[in-house]
């Protein structure tokens, strides 16, 4: 049996057009609380690592690599824009504790091996996302085709009985 997609969306909401408006539920305040300096001070002593990982530079350098990551491995399909700063600042400093060395020396190094962490979780994360979030909007749009009525296929009754002396 095929089945055939309708053309038309026939499902319980439209939302495969991009024409959807959102509207922010609350809007928040800017902080000018310095996150690269109390980020993980409650657990470690404040030190150049963290003031460098945890930098407005680095940050940035984050966002702008996830983006092209994301493009790259998509096969140049899904662009994005900058992440939600809040979300990249909590991977950043849960990649840091589990992984940052805290060590004096070879602060870029070890600044790269973070970053190269985040990268890689952020792009496969927002890469899987994406692809749920698309195949949802499929799924509500269209309705299934639902299945054909059932036929009846039973022989009884029609079978006849060949006349032996024929």
């Amino acid at each position: 049996m095929k089945k055939i997609r309708t053309p038309l969306p026939n499902g319980r909401i439209d939302i495969m057009k991009n024409n959807m408006v959102s509207h922010p539920f609350f809007v928040e305040k800017d902080n000018n609380y310095a996150f690269n300096k109390h980020a993980v001070t409650s657990i470690y002593e404040f030190n150049e690592l963290q003031e460098k990982y945890f930098s407005d530079k680095n940050i940035n350098l984050l966002q702008s690599k996830i983006k092209n990551r994301v493009y790259k491995q998509s096969k140049n399909n899904y662009v994005i824009a900058a992440q939600d700063i809040k979300i990249l600042k909590i991977i950043m400093k849960s990649i840091y504790l589990q992984y940052a060395k805290n060590l004096d020396k070879n602060i870029k190094k070890q600044v790269k091996v973070l970053n190269k962490l985040v990268l890689n979780y952020s792009a496969n994360n927002i890469i899987s996302n994406i692809e749920l979030y698309l195949t949802y909007k499929k799924s509500v749009s269209y309705t299934p085709i639902p299945l054909e009525l059932p036929k009846y296929i039973s022989t009884s009754g029609s079978k006849t009985k060949k006349n032996f002396i024929e």
